[in-house]
């Protein structure tokens, strides 16, 4: 530090030291209440939070209610539509169900006719072989030794 002749300070400089301090003394004072002013702030903003948080609670709980009850209703409407579209798609259903098995059974029951007439003239016409031509079917089986209803045939039909 720079001293006069006499040893004491410069009062310049002693001046200078002087404002330096004051303005410490003015910064931390600033700084205190700037501090103070932040507490204060945050205490305030947490109140806010608190209180708009709880505001915020009763609104959301309002809106589920409200829409819980919208949604209810929207769902018993879809319901109550999903169950009537059903019953009518059963009964359409059930409608083309019955024709197509109407129609079969019309169906089988021309060629069941179908089979049964092709198996009387097939019936009609082995009759006919069987009656004309059963003897001359059964010299040739007794000639080639034939069994005759599970019996052992009579030998080669060589007669030996």
């Amino acid at each position: 530090m720079a001293h006069s002749q006499d040893g004491h300070p410069d009062p310049g400089i002693q001046r200078i030291l002087e404002e330096l301090r004051d303005l410490r003394i003015e910064m931390r004072e600033d700084r205190r209440r700037a501090d103070e002013d932040r507490n204060r702030s945050d205490e305030r903003f947490e109140r806010t939070l608190r209180e708009t948080s709880q505001e915020t609670r009763e609104h959301i709980d309002r809106v589920v209610r409200e829409t819980s009850r919208e949604t209810r209703e929207h769902i018993d409407r879809a319901l109550h539509d999903f169950r009537e579209d059903s019953a009518r798609r059963e009964a359409a259903t059930q409608e083309v169900i019955k024709d197509t098995i109407k129609e079969l059974r019309t169906d089988m029951r021309g060629v069941g006719l179908a089979i049964v007439k092709s198996l009387n003239r097939n019936t009609q016409r082995l009759e006919h072989i069987s009656t004309h031509h059963g003897r001359l079917l059964e010299r040739i089986d007794r000639k080639l030794g034939a069994r005759d209803n599970g019996r052992p045939g009579r030998g080669n039909g060589r007669r030996n």
